[in-house]
């Protein structure tokens, strides 16, 4: 604990000089500052905040975190402010597809022009942060810059890499962006740049994408910025300091903290840094690196100082992956997948003719997907991981058209090995009405009704022909004929088969659970493992929870449309 004090301590306030001094004796500035995490990186977030606070008292600094589970992680000592996703305006439909379409790292960066707009608006400047940051000196002049400006930006370099075939060279700055968006600076005017930043970051904010321009997340977008808003270039060498221009930028010891090139170092980031092997500075170097800690005794000790403050603020190595998110029961979020829901919800965004779900909304989600886009069966989702997925793309190249049928037995067989598409999204879509149904429909699995006939005992003495209630019997692959023989011996032995029975609707359609779930409000069941795609629906095994949960669900259902009753 005593280095993560010591860090912390390190960038104490020096002789201002060089373009410090323009503003040294002018008034502060209204400045807040923030940073974006997942839960999981919350102790990069801890170093940061501390370290900005010991140079800027008093100032705002936030932490927008985007899942729940930062909250119980907070320490009773931290300083900063937490905010969720809705503190900054973010709507749940929103925020919601952009979790589906983002992992974490990516949605980090698409929600930057939120978090700074919700600082600007009681600060006169605003700074957004990496999470794997560390402030070293004041940055009150760089606030005015902003301020005056609306934007200011850091590029990654001043001067060409040297031709010694390492990475990075002028390749990758070409293929990631000249200016390094872990660090953005705005004023008020900066508010027009903010707006235009997050209409594009709302989809267009992926690391790499096989069938499109790379964008690098959020960072691409800065290049065209330079000729759409009025905005300053911050280049001093003190600034965003990182692994991209550290050959140019030699750290030293100086008698108040760290120094480059005899100015002090303004903020450090660490970007790729593993504070289990320290001296390697970052992943994201090649094989030699061209610098690494050991080269220089003054980075060595602040890389050792960081690392151990990492730890102090709660880091625990090895603590594990990620989980895969869930967008709906069975469909897991993995890279594939979540490209595909992307180009589906890109592609329905444009028609702007399609009712998009609720995406919280497991059921009503897994019901889109499956819905069908072309008369041939390709669903919304097979047509999204088609179109995302250039591989896919030309070996079914005529798609909608003769192709479909090949692309549908492919989703079945090796797209379902692959985990390229869920079981449930797998095959031909079919579009579901139940027109005629009461407003409760309870879902009877026809296999299992074959096999235990006590599925329906008691339903006759809790429910009736006035009930507001179907029992849909889901019989795939069978006749009308054929089904109607089977049912007979059963409704008449359970009381079901009278002018007071309740309403029955058999259906022989074959439809995948995923594209049933929307229509119907429980499964009856003596089967303790329900289908992935009806996980979400309430399960109960007797025809007395059935009738309770009609009643408790009774005036959810009246703010339904109602459905027009069949003829008796």
């Amino acid at each position: 604990m005593a280095a993560y004090v010591l860090l912390l301590n390190l960038g104490r306030e020096r002789p201002i000089n060089g373009e410090m001094a323009a503003f040294a004796a002018t008034p502060p500035l209204a400045l807040a500052a923030g940073t974006i995490v997942t839960s999981d990186y919350l102790p990069w977030a801890r170093v940061l905040a501390n370290s900005f606070a010991a140079h800027h008292r008093g100032v705002r600094f936030a932490v927008l975190i985007l899942d729940q589970a930062g909250d119980a992680l907070r320490r009773a000592d931290d300083g900063f402010e937490l905010l969720f996703p809705e503190d900054v305006g973010l709507d749940s439909d929103e925020y919601g597809w952009m979790r589906a379409i983002y992992d974490g790292f990516e949605l980090s960066c698409a929600v930057k022009p939120w978090l700074l707009r919700h600082l600007l608006e009681d600060a006169a400047a605003a700074f957004y942060f990496d999470s794997d940051i560390l402030i070293c000196s004041p940055l009150d002049d760089i606030a005015r810059r902003a301020a005056a400006a609306g934007l200011l930006l850091t590029p990654h370099t001043f001067e060409p890499p040297p031709p010694d075939g390492l990475i990075p060279d002028e390749d990758t700055f070409l293929r990631l962006g000249q200016f390094n968006a872990g660090f953005i600076a705005v004023g008020a005017q900066g508010r027009r740049f903010l707006d235009w930043w997050g209409e594009r970051l709302r989809r267009h904010c992926v690391a790499w994408s096989p069938s499109e321009p790379l964008r690098f997340v959020d960072q691409r977008w800065l290049d065209l910025a330079v000729n759409y808003f009025s905005l300053d270039v911050l280049r001093d060498p003190g600034a965003n300091v990182a692994y991209w221009n550290l050959w140019t930028r030699p750290i030293a010891h100086g008698p108040g903290g760290y120094l480059v090139d005899g100015e002090p170092l303004r903020f450090m980031h660490f970007s790729g840094f593993d504070p289990a092997n320290p001296d390697r500075l970052s992943r994201h170097l090649g094989d030699p690196p061209r610098i690494d800690a050991t080269r220089s005794a003054a980075l060595q000790q602040l890389c050792a100082e960081y690392a151990a403050s990492l730890a102090g603020a709660g880091l625990r190595l090895g603590s594990g992956r990620r989980a895969v998110g869930e967008l709906a029961p069975g469909i897991w979020l993995t890279t594939p997948v979540r490209a595909a829901v992307r180009a589906a919800l890109l592609e329905a965004e444009r028609l702007g003719t399609i009712h998009l779900p609720d995406p919280t909304d497991h059921c009503a989600v897994h019901s889109w997907l499956r819905s069908p886009v072309t008369a041939g069966g390709i669903s919304w989702y097979l047509w999204g991981l088609w179109a995302s997925h250039p591989g896919i793309r030309s070996a079914f190249a005529a798609v909608p058209g003769p192709d479909e049928q090949r692309l549908l037995a492919w989703s079945e067989r090796e797209g379902a090995a692959l985990e390229l598409v869920p079981t449930g999204l797998a095959g031909r879509a079919l579009r579901l009405d139940l027109d005629g149904a009461r407003s409760f429909v309870a879902l009877v699995d026809g296999d299992e009704l074959a096999n235990d006939c006590t599925l329906l005992a008691g339903i006759a003495e809790c429910f009736n022909s006035a009930s507001d209630v179907t029992l849909l019997i889901h019989a795939p692959g069978r006749s009308g004929d054929a089904l109607e023989r089977q049912l007979e011996p059963l409704l008449t032995r359970f009381g079901l088969d009278g002018p007071a029975s309740p309403d029955l609707l058999g259906m022989v359609t074959p439809a995948a659970p995923g594209a049933l779930a929307p229509l119907v409000h429980a499964v009856l069941t003596h089967h303790r493992r329900a289908d992935p795609a009806l996980r979400a629906i309430p399960h109960v095994t007797d025809a007395a929870a059935l009738r309770r949960l009609v009643e408790i669900s009774a005036p959810a259902r009246e703010t339904e449309q109602p459905r027009p009753r069949r003829a008796a």
